[in-house]
């Protein structure tokens, strides 16, 4: 049956209106595309949260000494921008027998359980104040750092460390301790020992070293040999510890006495442990030989 034909050209009008309206509609919301990404960039933007940098490792560790340790044990330290933890503990007498910083190993923190933390409690205890700090993160142990930049990396920490020990040994000196010993665990045994030298700026002058199974930073070109020399030039008594399970350690230890007898160094003297016992009565063994070979070569201060 055919249709009518106002009917087809009622039909045909209606269709042609209502693509008219649909374009129409698709033209206004392209128009207004631009318009409303701003707005939602701009809401997006309001509603961001920004994202706090995640602390460093050094950081970590002494936000947990601050909640763990007393408060009169804790000392802020600043070198410029630099700003570390120091634990102190006063001599327990009145006219302390002098200062001992001790400098712990790569990412060990200033109260480390082995020789660090220890040492700091029972030194004190037998009269010298004492000071424990740890060392800064280390930018040039990144493996993706290109030779001139690793350089200006190993510089500049060799820089900040020098500066960190040469505050804490300030600090130590404004507490009374005019007498100053470095003692130095691992890569902390190297920087104590860098920091007495010429080589170092600022240069800490110190009356004697304690220097446990040193260790020379991975990005050192040289570090046995640039250890050799400075021990060389150190004239001042140095007592350095090794353990003989470490490979290499005792021919090492030979080296060292052969380097002092040659160099007429005769107040350097090892001590060459067959067995390192961490356990707490190991250590407290090892600090007693620490503070005996102390008290030969460093005689009480006048009062």
């Amino acid at each position: 049956m055919r249709r009518p034909i106002w009917l087809t050209s009622l039909l045909l009008a209606l269709t042609v209106q209502t693509s008219g309206l649909s374009a129409q509609t698709a033209d206004t919301t392209d128009e207004n595309t631009p318009e409303q990404a701003q707005t939602e960039a701009q809401t997006e933007a309001q509603t961001e949260v920004p994202t706090a940098s995640v602390p460093t490792r050094a950081e970590r560790q002494e936000d947990a000494l601050r909640r763990q340790l007393p408060t009169e044990q804790l000392r802020q330290l600043e070198v410029g921008d630099d700003a570390f933890l120091g634990l102190f503990l006063p001599a327990a007498q009145p006219n302390p027998l002098g200062g001992i910083l001790l400098i712990a190993d790569r990412d060990e923190h200033a109260d480390w359980p082995e020789l660090i933390g220890p040492a700091r409690r029972q030194l004190s205890e037998q009269g010298w104040h004492t000071l424990a700090i740890s060392l800064p993160d280390d930018p040039a142990s990144n493996l993706f750092l290109e030779e001139a930049a690793r350089a200006e990396a190993v510089a500049a920490t060799s820089e900040r460390i020098d500066k960190r020990i040469n505050a804490a040994a300030q600090a130590l000196n404004a507490e009374g301790a005019t007498t100053l010993v470095l003692l130095g665990r691992g890569e902390g045994a190297y920087w104590a020992l860098h920091a007495t030298g010429a080589q170092a700026s600022p240069r800490v002058e110190a009356a004697a070293l304690m220097l446990y199974q040193t260790r020379a930073p991975a990005a050192a070109q040289n570090g046995e040999a640039e250890t050799a020399a400075w021990l060389s030039q150190w004239s001042k008594p140095a007592y350095e510890v090794f353990a003989a399970t470490q490979q290499g350690s005792q021919e090492l230890a030979r080296q060292r006495s052969l380097g002092a007898q040659r160099h007429g160094r005769d107040l350097y003297a090892q001590l060459v442990l067959s067995k390192p016992d961490p356990s707490p009565l190991g250590q407290s063994v090892l600090i007693k030989r620490l503070q005996g070979w102390l008290e030969k070569h460093l005689p009480p201060q006048q009062p």
